[in-house]
């Protein structure tokens, strides 16, 4: 995951030239909080590590970060999260990452 992540971030930087104001990284939604993932904790502590690595390293390098695991973890309780797979988030899910990102996506275009 990291060098990828770090290869990501870099073929990012180079499309802004380099300017890390214009970009920003989300966290990665839980699975295990679907039916699909029927709420197992191994898929969740493994996100839990991936998303705590990508925090880091925005941190470290001044990077934007939107945390967004939260709103997939109540897939469970709230099945309208969850797609008709079973599996991805729903149109309201992304509607609500939306709103959790829009602020700063709108901050950095203008």
């Amino acid at each position: 995951y990291a060098p990828d992540l770090r290869e990501i971030i870099d073929i990012a930087l180079e499309l802004v030239q380099n300017d890390k104001s214009k970009i920003f990284i989300l966290s990665i939604p839980d699975y295990a909080y679907t039916p699909f993932g029927n709420g197992n904790q191994s898929i969740s502590l493994e996100i839990d590590e991936y998303n705590s690595f990508a925090e880091n390293y925005c941190i470290q390098n001044n990077i934007s970060y939107v945390y967004i695991t939260d709103i997939t973890r109540q897939g469970l309780i709230n099945p309208n999260l969850v797609a008709t797979d079973n599996l991805h988030p729903s149109e309201l899910a992304y509607s609500m990452f939306v709103d959790r990102i829009l602020p700063l996506a709108i901050e950095k275009i203008l």
